[in-house]
């Protein structure tokens, strides 16, 4: 009997949805926040099945995921970043934060190329490094440390968090990127992936893809322009491709292309890689 008792009760609150996401969620709401794609956000919209809200060790209190952070700095604005960074501080440095061996994305903004790696930055200077294991979260503003893609377009720099996309212009003098004018935007609802790789276009569009697909986009209209297979307009490009530079400024003859850990140079006029070096290799390091 007491077996049966237990069963009916475990039927009857299954389906019961944990009150705290709820009210985490109507508090984002009120403080003016929208719905998030991201299934650990407070303000994704699904509660039944949802994935489980991060929970911070030493408080066991639930707390913020990177886009809710973002979403209320783009509200109310930053605090200092010394306390911020007291709070929401990323994991610790690579291992080779001086003379970095892997990257997540790549980009170059006025000449100099930047690598990026779990919420770090590296700067190069053709293939010198000059400055190395800087927190993202200290050169892009209203942006905690988030694993994210990264392409540059002209005076552009856009980085991609699953669906939402963050512009940037950049100081030359500070080398501080600052949230441009009209963004962040969301990815328009016709492109259904999540960009892994991305480049950049002679014509100002990018091309954003995810296993064999990609699709061009225009940056400024935020919407696709066309769809394809990778294999038959870009074929021969690098397993893992994370990011392209082009080898010359307005051009699509010559491109750099990065994985996690290799850099090949692809001749998008034959289709084919003509070199390929390690990462480690690649950066010089004094």
């Amino acid at each position: 009997m007491m077996m049966m008792i237990k069963t009916s009760l475990q039927l009857c609150f299954q389906n019961v949805t944990d009150i705290t996401p709820v009210i985490l969620h109507t508090i984002g709401h009120v403080l003016g926040l929208g719905h998030s794609s991201s299934p650990d956000s407070i303000m994704y919209p699904i509660f039944e099945n949802r994935k489980p809200l991060r929970v911070s060790e030493s408080t066991k209190m639930p707390k913020l995921n990177d886009m809710d952070i973002v979403a209320i700095r783009h509200l109310y604005g930053t605090i200092k970043l010394s306390i911020l960074n007291a709070y929401y501080d990323p994991e610790l440095p690579p291992s080779d934060e001086d003379c970095p061996k892997e990257l997540e994305s790549a980009t170059q903004v006025h000449g100099d190329t930047y690598l990026f790696r779990s919420g770090y930055a590296w700067q190069l200077r053709e293939r010198n490094l000059i400055k190395g294991a800087v927190r993202i979260a200290n050169v892009m503003s209203l942006l905690p440390s988030i694993r994210c893609l990264i392409v540059t377009r002209g005076d552009l720099t856009v980085l991609i968090h699953e669906r939402t996309l963050y512009g940037y212009s950049v100081d030359e003098t500070s080398g501080t990127f600052s949230l441009a004018e009209g963004w962040p935007k969301q990815l328009h609802k016709r492109v259904l992936f999540f960009p892994e790789a991305a480049f950049p276009l002679a014509n100002g569009s990018v091309v954003l893809l995810s296993g064999d697909v990609f699709v061009t986009y225009d940056l400024d209209l935020n919407r696709p322009l066309f769809f394809g297979d990778k294999n038959t307009s870009f074929p021969n490009l690098p397993d893992g491709l994370r990011s392209g530079i082009p080898l010359h400024r307005g051009s699509d003859d010559l491109y750099r292309l990065f994985t996690s850990d290799t850099v090949y140079e692809y001749d998008s006029r034959i289709q084919e890689i003509i070199s390929s070096e390690s990462l480690k290799t690649y950066v010089v390091c004094s």
